[in-house]
């Protein structure tokens, strides 16, 4: 049984959407299905990831709870209200095809000029 994986990208709600997402995401050549509430994003053979927007008190108080633990970021984080979150469920096969997450990683951190933090090994990064 796969464990779930999971990188964020924190940023103002008012800096995008899943519709803003998409967009950037087909501009930099990923294929995209749209499935209402997420998208499902994927290069030719690499691992399919899954990005959901979410927004609210909830994503901002978590947001300032890893400001805590993260005291370099805490004034930018304290403002994020909005996270995209990339799930896949192999951890060994995105690493040995890493490629393809840095891609949509960056393209969602540009778009939102959000900050990056991955649950796998913890770092968080602008």
């Amino acid at each position: 049984m796969s464990q779930s994986h999971v990188c964020f990208i924190l940023f103002p709600s008012n800096r995008a959407n899943l519709n803003d997402a998409q967009s950037a995401l087909e501009k930099d050549g990923l294929t995209i299905e749209n499935d209402n509430d997420r998208l499902v994003c994927f290069r030719n053979d690499s691992p399919r990831f899954t990005v959901y927007f979410n927004q609210g008190k909830e994503v901002q108080a978590e947001a300032k709870t890893m400001g805590e633990e993260y005291p370099n970021y805490r004034s930018r984080l304290k403002n994020c209200d909005a996270r995209f979150e990339i799930s896949f469920a192999d951890l060994s096969k995105v690493l040995n095809e890493i490629n393809t997450l840095i891609d949509i990683q960056l393209t969602l951190q540009d778009a939102t000029e959000g900050i990056v933090f991955t649950s796998w090994n913890g770092i968080i990064e602008i």
